[in-house]
């Protein structure tokens, strides 16, 4: 009896973890639910045990460091409320390292993970799509198959994000580990990274189309130094490479946000684009940083001491949209001081002093995605940022052995 109700949990938790992964890019406010009856299954599973047996790992001495850090930042913090909202918003942080460290995945089911997430992802895709070209039928205004107005369940930067993830999981498990891959054809898979790509370009960020190009580069040299695939590689960056050049040159839409950026990087005056709003976040955010380096502000503090900058230099706009700065390492210096940029890149780049990180390929593709959004998002404020970096990021340092190694000897 006791054995199969160990077997039925431990299935319950397989199963619990594939709705998380499935659920990221939908509904955001079921997935506090799954992740709380995950944990719940978890306990009953004996995980308690298994957690107390692995506290002494290092790397969970450095997560567990900042998210204490973080808590300690509410004492001098101003804004209580915002604090406690904050350190809430990034339990995520302290929560996953904790359960991944006590729960082994094999390589199938860390496979799993990915594909449901892929398939939340496409599913979510075709929504978004489908929603648009009906208010499209209805309105006859384009401007519902772009960016905010066709992402319908995140920002477009973080949908950009997983999709990207979700092409670089698709040429991995296309060209290093077909074995456990259950989508076997070619064909549906490119077929697949060509709907995600098509649908990045109509998201427009442009933090999403830059390392769109760079994940289609890199998936497309491995796959071509790998498999020797030379003709269908070349094809498909060329149609990939083609697709993204012709949207830059035929749509409106897209062209005035590539016009935009670069008028805003020239002028840091003109506020009221997204470029030239970050520009002159990042200066009053640097102007905080060198008053109060050591400590910051506080938890919880940030937008508040922001919204008193953009007040004193005039400026309006950002005063109303109240805006944070749209960069984690200049968020964590204003809120905890040195100690808290020192305790997040070790949370970060840890694991690239272990030797086996070099021969996880997953691993270096997600670190590098993280690595280029946190550069121009605050990620670790919203749940969309933060669960997603730290349920992935536990997964793929935890279970490294889950991850077939990475070497570029070509198949026969």
């Amino acid at each position: 009896m006791i054995n199969r109700s160990a077997f039925f949990l431990g299935k319950l938790e397989n199963w619990l973890l594939c709705a998380i992964a499935f659920f990221f890019p939908m509904y955001k406010r079921l997935l506090p639910f799954v992740i709380a009856a995950y944990c719940l299954v978890f306990v009953l599973n004996g995980g308690l045990l298994k957690i107390i047996a692995n506290l002494t790992d290092r790397y969970l001495l450095i997560t567990t460091a900042f998210y204490t850090l973080l808590l300690i930042g509410i004492s001098y913090s101003v804004e209580k409320e915002a604090a406690f909202f904050d350190v809430e918003v990034k339990f995520s942080l302290f929560l996953f390292p904790v359960i991944f460290a006590a729960k082994s995945l094999d390589k199938r089911l860390t496979y799993q993970l990915f594909f449901w997430f892929t398939i939340g992802c496409l599913a979510a895709t075709l929504i978004c799509f489908t929603t648009a070209l009906v208010y499209y039928l209805d309105s006859a205004n384009a401007s519902v198959f772009y960016y905010q107005e066709l992402s319908v369940f995140q920002h477009p930067s973080y949908f950009s994000m997983y999709l990207n993830f979700c092409i670089y999981l698709i040429y991995y498990y296309m060209v290093f580990d077909r074995d456990v891959n259950i989508v076997k054809s070619d064909v549906v898979m490119v077929g697949v990274i060509v709907i995600f790509a098509f649908f990045i370009v109509l998201l427009s960020s442009k933090i999403g189309l830059i390392t769109l190009f760079m994940v289609i580069f890199a998936g497309t040299l491995l796959w071509f130094l790998k498999s020797r695939a030379i003709f269908p590689s070349i094809m498909v960056f060329i149609m990939l490479s083609g697709m993204i050049y012709f949207s830059f040159n035929y749509s409106n839409y897209i062209q005035g946000r590539i016009e935009e950026a670069v008028s805003s990087i020239s002028d840091e005056r003109v506020t009221f684009t997204t470029t030239g709003a970050r520009i002159v976040i990042w200066s009053q955010s640097l102007e905080l940083i060198k008053e109060h380096p050591f400590f910051g502000y506080g938890t919880g503090d940030v937008k508040h001491e922001l919204i008193g900058k953009y007040r004193e230099k005039g400026y309006d706009h950002l005063v109303e949209l109240r805006l944070n700065a749209h960069n984690q390492f200049l968020q964590t210096i204003i809120s905890v001081g040195i100690l808290g940029i020192i305790l997040l890149l070790l949370y970060l780049y840890y694991p690239m002093f272990n030797v086996s990180f070099y021969n996880n390929l997953i691993y270096m593709g997600f670190l590098g995605l993280i690595s280029i959004n946190l550069l121009t998002e605050s990620m670790f404020e919203t749940q969309a940022g933060v669960v997603f970096y730290a349920f992935f990021n536990s997964i793929l340092y935890f279970n490294r052995q889950a991850v077939a190694p990475f070497n570029l000897k070509r198949s026969k």
